[in-house]
């Protein structure tokens, strides 16, 4: 559903399961989750703000994972200048045998 509402498929996402300190309630299974995440490529953790589980980790991975995407996303758009200019300078300075 995020999906199809970006531009793009391919931008960082993380499933989370809430309340997994509930196991009495539970509605969907870990490994539900699990599949869905593989499914959609993306993180999963389950997590409990109640019991502390995992609530900083799957943010401090969201937060790593979109660093690392807007870095690959830059040098992709760095690259092409790069050949052009490269590629030009040769040209221009390139010796001749």
């Amino acid at each position: 559903m995020i999906k199809k509402a970006k531009e793009s498929e391919d931008f960082p996402i993380a499933l989370l399961g809430n309340k997994c300190d509930l196991v009495d309630s539970r509605e969907v299974t870990e490994k539900a989750g699990k599949d869905l995440s593989k499914e959609q490529q993306t993180l999963f953790f389950e997590t409990s703000a109640k019991v502390r589980k995992n609530v900083e980790e799957s943010v401090a991975a969201l937060v790593k994972t979109v660093i690392q995407y807007n870095t690959a996303e830059e040098e992709e758009e760095v690259k092409p200048q790069l050949t052009k200019k490269t590629s030009f300078l040769k040209g221009l300075f390139g010796r001749k045998k």
